[in-house]
């Protein structure tokens, strides 16, 4: 293995930053216009290891023993540690997300020379490290399953680096399933096959429905490298991509073991690098501080990505408190009723991350839990949004004093945590007069999360009827009574969207035989036929108070309701082609994820069948599949 370390890693972070400060568009303009860019060239930046505190252990990486570096202990008081991938015999490219290569890091693989593509499977297997870098990986802690089990870490995923494209966003690269690391506990450190093939397909169908999720790069197989899970299973690596892999569990860590400091440092960063001033400003008052500004926001990106999860059927599955972003995932103490469910709590950007045993609705069914290990059903398809505000409730502790020391938040004294007062019972006193003050901001915040997550679903649901505009009598009309329809005759959620594009106003009934078709699983036809009757009615009259045009509806209509959706058994049928060889199925889907609205299977072509396949009705053997977190 290369390091690629010449001149020591505090030197690389110095000298890189200098270059930062420069006219950083003018060299990204240069560097976007060359067909020879590769990972090596791209831009790098070090602002998370050089703003955030490091793991004492492995302040010197270049100095420490590889193998000490994986050992497995406690790390305090620092947001990450320096270590370097295991090495792997004969890794094997199985796919490029070329769509992310060209659209997020300017990459033109298409290009590539055959030396160049060696050199990009030796950097996404973990075998070379990109010269003037060193890799790390997170520290955090979290809730799992409700109850905080102290510190979890990236335990089998390794930063590679952090770049800046030419639009002048950056991004941090990890490989997941390298090795161990100092976080992995008990485990390997390795990743199956299987599920890197789901996250590899799963990040990139997410992001074509419009959802805010993390993406993938690339996925390799490493066929030498056996992984024990239920099975024996042969290893595979995925190289994946956000702005931030910062969690709603990295501040938990600091928050649960006292460390003052490094709380604030992250909360600062968070601040000034990963949102940036800008993003935060916002004129009203009442949220207080720029802290109480970055919880409001990272509560609303939450509200409005478990909003698209909603509308679009997709089911997490581990919604625990360490795989929420804080770009926006997960979290239960404020309970909210919406379309007859109780909806409880949770992630930080906003973004849909770590990609388990998620799955997509088949039937509609609010109760369905896709994880088999969530025997209580506390990440259940209507439990996302409660699931949500309980994270965020969770999140909010590392906020309380931030938050509620107002304008006195950067006065020495406060940054210190010592108090301006002689007697202890007065710095009691006033330590908890400003978590109050904070505790009081948090439940307004909170407070406000159903409203943006009703307001972010009904917009998605209007979108996905049809209609123009959206009437405040929409949701208990319309969206309620379709959803509790859906769910009493069995109907599957996507076919139906998909079937409805093609309602035309202008016939006096809708084709007897696509409802026949949609219901099918009702266990009273004639019952299901009279109350989609009912609701047809109602939702016909609606289109016509808009004097909606049918053709112009339709085509809409197919840009927002999916033709293909990776429902767990393509996955399942995809997977097992690839282990029996077959990598070009694993690219074909992916271009199915990429464009779902397209009309697959509708063309003449050597794929047809399987492209219609894929889009049709779900085998009995697999409806409803569950997956478990062995991964």
């Amino acid at each position: 293995m290369s390091f690629g370390i010449t001149k020591g890693i505090n030197l690389i972070i110095s000298r890189s930053l200098i270059i930062e400060r420069r006219n950083i568009t003018h060299i990204l303009r240069q560097m976007s216009n060359s067909n020879g860019r590769t990972l090596d060239n791209l831009t790098k930046s070090f602002i998370f290891i050089k703003r955030l505190p490091v793991d004492e252990a492995t302040s010197s990486p270049e100095t420490i023993p590889i193998e000490s570096q994986r050992i497995s202990r406690t790390v305090k008081k620092a947001a990450f540690t320096y270590v370097v991938p295991e090495p792997v015999k004969e890794p094997k490219l199985l796919a490029i997300a070329e769509k992310v290569a060209k659209e997020i890091l300017d990459l033109e693989i298409n290009n590539w020379s055959e030396e160049q593509k060696e050199k990009f499977l030796e950097i996404v297997s973990g075998n070379r490290i990109v010269e003037g870098t060193f890799p790390w990986s997170h520290c955090y802690g979290g809730h799992q399953f409700g109850f905080f089990v102290g510190q979890l870490g990236d335990g089998r995923v390794i930063s590679l680096f952090e770049t800046i494209n030419s639009k002048q966003e950056r991004w941090e690269l990890q490989l997941k399933g390298v090795g161990k690391t100092p976080f992995s506990r008990a485990a390997d450190g390795l990743a199956v096959l299987r599920s890197s093939v789901r996250e590899f397909l799963c990040s990139e169908a997410m992001a074509a429905l419009g959802v805010p999720t993390s993406r993938v790069l690339s996925i390799v197989h490493t066929p030498k490298r056996m992984v024990q899970r239920e099975i024996l299973e042969t290893g595979s690596i995925v190289c994946r991509l956000a702005p931030s892999w910062i969690r709603f569990g990295s501040f938990e860590i600091f928050f649960y073991r006292m460390e003052r400091k490094q709380s604030r440092a992250l909360a600062d960063f968070v601040v000034e690098e990963v949102y940036g001033y800008k993003a935060l400003e916002n004129t009203d008052q009442k949220y207080g501080n720029r802290y109480g500004r970055l919880f409001n926001e990272i509560s609303r990106r939450t509200a409005k990505m478990v909003a698209y999860w909603q509308a679009v059927g997709f089911c997490h599955g581990v919604m625990n408190t360490d795989n929420m972003s804080i770009l926006g995932n997960l979290y239960l103490i404020y309970f909210i009723v919406f379309l007859n469910i109780i909806i409880n709590n949770m992630y930080i950007l906003g973004l849909t991350i770590d990609y388990g045993p998620f799955g997509f609705l088949d039937i509609y069914d609010p109760n369905w839990i896709c994880n088999h290990s969530d025997y209580e059903g506390r990440y259940s398809f209507r439990n996302q949004p409660t699931a949500c505000i309980w994270n965020l409730l969770k999140l909010s502790h590392a906020f309380q004093e931030l938050i509620g020391a107002e304008n006195e938040v950067d006065k020495q004294w406060f940054l210190d945590g010592n108090y301006p007062f002689d007697i202890d019972e007065d710095k009691l006193l006033k330590k908890n007069e400003i978590i109050q003050r904070g505790k009081e901001v948090i439940d307004l915040i909170l407070g406000e999360f159903q409203e943006v997550f009703l307001e972010e679903y009904v917009k998605i649901m209007i979108k996905k009827l049809g209609f123009k505009t959206s009437q405040s009598t929409d949701l208990e009309n319309i969206i309620t009574p379709l959803l509790n329809l859906l769910a009493k005759h069995l109907v599957d959620y996507h076919h139906f969207f998909r079937s409805l594009c093609s309602f035309r106003t202008t016939s006096s009934n809708y084709p007897l035989n696509s409802i026949q078709n949609l219901f099918k699983r009702s266990h009273n036809l004639d019952q299901a036929l009279s109350d989609f009757n009912s609701w047809f009615g109602i939702y016909k009259q609606r289109l016509l108070s808009e004097e909606s045009d049918d053709i112009s509806r339709s085509i809409k209509m197919k840009q927002i309701n999916p033709k293909f959706v990776l429902r767990n058994w393509v996955a399942e049928e995809v997977i097992e082609r690839v282990e029996k060889g077959d990598k070009e199925v694993l690219k074909r889907v992916l271009r199915m994820c990429e464009n779902p609205y397209k009309e697959w299977g509708a063309d003449a072509g050597e794929f047809q069948k399987e492209e219609a396949y894929f889009c049709d009705e779900v085998p009995n053997w697999g409806l409803g599949i569950q997956c478990s977190c062995s991964s």
